[in-house]
C-alpha cells in the first residue's frame, strides 16, 4: 500500500494548478537544461542508487520505491538535524523553485548510522526508500507540469530535518532534475544531469595489480586489483564522486565501491583466480560531479601450471586441379591439461609467403586437452605448394603459446586435364592416359534431398528426391548411369561410359574413376552463394558406381567375363563423414578401378548405377562435385 504523499505549498506565493494530467502528453524530447538551472535554493546534487551502490538514470514512473536509495551531497540545513526526506516538485513558469508545489514521497530517514551492507559513502545524508513510497505517477497525476518551458520536467530534493523539527523545502536541498517520457502507466522517468554531460570533463580508468601475468600455480590465489581514475581537471564541491564497479568479462567482482577522495580516485578488490580472465573497472560519477564516465582497457591475467607449449599437426586433402574443386586443411592444436581453447589457426603456403592462404579460423574444442580448426580453399594456379598450420594465442593470452606444423605438407597443385574427347589428337597413345570429366551436382532442399547426375555441367540429368533411409538416419537416392533398357551400343542414347581402343596389338587398359567432395550451394541458379558451417559439403566417398554391365559393339574385341573384368565400387553404410580424407569407399579419396582389360581393342560401353548419399545432418542446398574417368594403358 502506497504512503499518502503531503503536499506542501512551498511559500506564500504558491500557484495552485487544478485538474490531472497525461503522463508526458507534452511528448517533447528535453535536449538542453532547465530553464532554472542552476537553482540558487539547491545546495548540492541529488544521486539515485541501487541497493548494491549502482547508480540509476532512469525507471519507470510506477517504480515504489524509485530507487533503494537516494544520496545527498550536502549537510543538514541546520544545527542537529539527523532526518533525511525525498519529495517530488513541480517547476512553475518564471518563478522561483522555493514557490513551486511539492509532494512528499518517502518516510523521513535517520541517516547518521548507515544500514550494515550498504554500499553508502559516509558523512552526507541519504533517503532509504521503501515498497509503498509515493511513485512518480501518482505525483504527476496530482500536480502535473503546466510550464511550457520545461515541459515533463520534474525535481526531486532530499531535505533533512531534526526530531519534532519540519524540513525546510524552500531552499537548502539537494536536487535532481528527472524528465518524464511517454505516456500512462508505461511511461519513464530519466536523469537531466546538470551541468550537462556534453561540458563535463573526461575521466581515464585504468587496471594494474601488483603481481605480474602469468603466475605459475596449480591452484586458485588472490590476485591484488587496483582501479585508479583520473580525471582531466578535479571537480569542485563536497560529496561522493561516483562508484567503481571492477568486472571479469561480464560478471561482477566483488561489491562496487564508492569515490570520495580527491583525485585521482582509486577503489581495490582481490578476486582469486586459477585460469584465464579479463578484468576491467567501470567508474560512473554521481549526477552533478562535472565528469564523464570511463571504462579500462581489458587487463588480463592467467593463473596456471607453468606449460603453456602446444604443438599443431595439419592434414591436406589436396585438389588435383585448380577450378571447381579445393583443398581442404584439419588443424589439430593440443594443449597443456588444464588449459581451455582459444586462439585461431591459420595456413599458410611456406617459402612462397608469409601471408595466411587461409584462416585465421577460431579453434573450438575437439578431444580432452585438443583443439581443432577447419580450413578451405582454392589455388588459382598451378604449381608445388609446401603449406604448414600456425596456431596463435589471444592478443594478450599468456595461458598458450604459438606453435606451427613441421615438416611442412607438400603437394602439387596441376592443372585440369584436358577430357579424352576434346583433347588434340583425341585419347592416349602408347602407355599414356586420357582423363575425362563428368560433371555431377545435387540439391539437397529442406528436409529431402534432390540429386542430379549430369554429364555436363549445363546438362544436369534430374533423379529425383533423395529419401531418408527406414532407419531415418541418412539421405539415399540411386540413378541409372547410362540407359539400361538399351541392348545395344546403338540404343544407347545418354550416360554411357564409352571407352574406345585403336591401338594395334591387342593391349589391355585399366578405367578408374575418382569422386571429388561435393560442395553445397543455396540454390540452382547460377552464382548462387555457397553454404558455409557443418554439413555444408558431402565426401566423395558416398558417390558410388555398381551394377555394371558392358553393352558390346558388334565386331569388336571385348567380352565381359572373358577379357574384361567389371568392378563394384558401393557407398558405405552409414555414410562417410563431411572431413573424412582418410577413408576410401566408394570413388572418395583415390582413384577406383570400375573396369580392367587384359586384352582386346575397339570400343565398348558401360552403364550402371549411381549412388549418392549423405548423412541427414546435411544441410539444405545443391550440392556440386565432380567424378573423373581415367583410361590407363598398359604394353601388355
Amino acid at each position: 500500500m502506497k504512503t499518502v504523499s503531503k503536499r506542501l505549498l512551498a511559500g506564500a506565493g504558491a500557484l495552485a494548478v487544478a485538474g490531472g494530467m497525461t503522463l508526458g502528453a507534452t511528448g517533447v524530447a528535453f535536449a538542453a537544461h532547465p530553464t532554472y538551472e542552476p537553482d540558487p535554493n539547491s545546495a548540492g546534487p541529488l544521486t539515485l542508487t541501487d541497493a548494491s551502490g549502482n547508480v540509476i538514470t532512469h525507471g519507470s514512473v510506477s517504480d515504489s520505491p524509485i530507487s533503494a536509495y537516494a544520496v545527498g551531497s550536502t549537510f543538514g540545513h541546520a544545527s542537529g538535524d539527523t532526518l533525511a526526506t525525498l519529495y517530488m516538485c513541480t517547476p512553475i513558469a518564471s518563478t522561483p523553485s522555493g514557490a513551486w508545489n511539492c509532494d512528499q514521497m518517502s518516510s523521513s530517514t535517520p541517516y547518521a548510522t548507515i544500514p550494515a551492507g550498504a554500499a553508502l559513502p559516509s558523512g552526507v545524508p541519504f533517503v532509504t526508500g521503501a515498497a509503498g513510497d509515493t511513485d512518480v505517477a501518482d505525483i504527476v497525476s496530482d500536480i502535473p507540469n503546466a510550464d511550457a518551458s520545461d515541459p515533463g520536467v520534474y525535481q526531486l530534493r532530499l531535505v533533512t530535518s531534526g526530531v519534532g523539527q519540519a524540513g525546510n523545502v524552500q531552499s537548502h536541498f539537494d536536487s535532481l532534475d528527472i524528465l518524464i517520457s511517454g505516456t500512462g502507466s508505461t511511461a519513464t522517468w530519466s536523469v537531466q544531469h546538470w551541468p550537462d554531460p556534453a561540458t563535463a570533463d573526461t575521466t581515464t580508468t585504468v587496471v594494474t595489480s601488483t603481481l605480474g601475468s602469468p603466475q605459475s600455480s596449480s591452484s586458485a590465489i588472490t590476485v591484488p586489483l587496483k582501479a585508479t581514475v583520473t580525471p582531466l581537471t578535479t571537480p569542485t564541491g563536497t560529496g561522493p564522486i561516483g562508484t567503481v564497479q571492477f568486472f571479469n568479462g561480464a560478471t561482477q567482482v566483488g561489491a562496487t565501491q564508492i569515490t570520495t577522495s580527491t583525485a585521482p580516485y582509486t577503489a581495490t578488490v582481490s578476486p582469486t583466480l586459477l585460469g584465464d580472465a579479463s578484468y576491467t573497472a567501470v567508474f560512473t560519477p554521481y549526477n552533478g560531479t562535472s565528469l564523464q564516465g570511463s571504462t579500462s582497457a581489458a587487463f588480463p591475467f592467467h593463473v596456471g601450471p607453468s606449460n603453456t607449449s602446444t604443438t599443431t599437426a595439419l592434414a591436406v586433402n589436396p585438389a588435383t586441379y585448380d577450378n571447381d574443386a579445393s583443398n581442404t586443411y584439419d588443424a589439430t592444436v593440443t594443449i597443456p591439461a588444464g588449459a581451455s581453447c582459444a586462439g585461431s589457426v591459420s595456413i599458410i603456403d611456406n617459402g612462397v609467403t608469409a601471408t595466411p592462404v587461409a584462416g585465421p579460423v577460431t579453434v573450438t574444442p575437439g578431444t580432452p586437452n585438443e583443439c581443432t580448426a577447419h580450413l578451405t580453399n582454392v589455388f588459382t594456379t598451378a604449381g608445388p605448394h609446401s603449406v604448414i598450420a600456425t596456431f596463435t594465442p589471444p592478443a594478450g593470452s599468456t595461458a598458450l603459446s604459438g606453435s606451427s606444423s613441421s615438416p611442412p605438407t607438400t603437394f602439387t597443385q596441376i592443372d585440369k586435364p584436358s577430357d579424352c574427347a576434346s583433347s588434340t589428337p583425341p585419347g592416349a597413345t602408347g602407355a599414356g592416359q586420357c582423363t575425362d570429366t563428368q560433371n555431377i551436382q545435387g540439391t539437397i532442399p529442406a528436409g529431402t534431398l534432390i540429386i542430379h547426375t549430369p554429364y555436363t555441367s549445363t546438362n544436369p540429368l534430374d533423379v529425383g528426391t533423395l529419401a531418408l533411409s527406414t532407419d531415418s538416419t541418412y539421405f539415399t537416392k540411386s540413378a541409372d548411369f547410362g540407359d539400361h533398357s538399351a541392348s545395344t551400343l546403338a540404343a544407347i542414347t545418354t550416360g554411357d561410359i564409352l571407352i574406345t581402343d585403336t591401338r594395334a596389338g591387342g593391349l589391355g587398359w585399366t578405367a578408374e574413376a575418382e569422386a571429388s567432395q561435393l560442395s553445397g550451394f543455396t540454390g540452382p541458379g547460377a552464382g548462387a552463394p555457397a553454404l558455409t558451417g557443418a554439413g555444408s559439403s558431402i565426401n566423395g566417398q558416398n558417390v558410388g558406381l555398381t551394377g555394371l554391365n558392358a553393352v558390346t559393339v558388334p565386331g569388336n574385341g571385348f567380352a565381359q567375363g572373358a577379357n574384361l573384368l567389371l568392378d563394384s565400387n558401393g557407398v558405405p553404410t552409414p555414410p562417410a563423414a563431411e572431413h573424412d580424407v582418410v577413408g576410401t569407399a566408394g570413388l572418395g579419396n583415390s582413384a577406383h578401378v570400375i573396369a580392367e582389360a587384359h586384352a582386346g581393342f575397339g570400343s565398348i560401353a558401360l552403364i550402371g548405377t549411381l549412388t549418392l548419399e549423405a548423412p541427414s545432418s546435411t544441410q539444405a542446398g545443391l550440392y556440386k562435385g565432380v567424378i573423373t574417368f581415367t583410361i590407363v594403358g598398359s604394353f601388355t
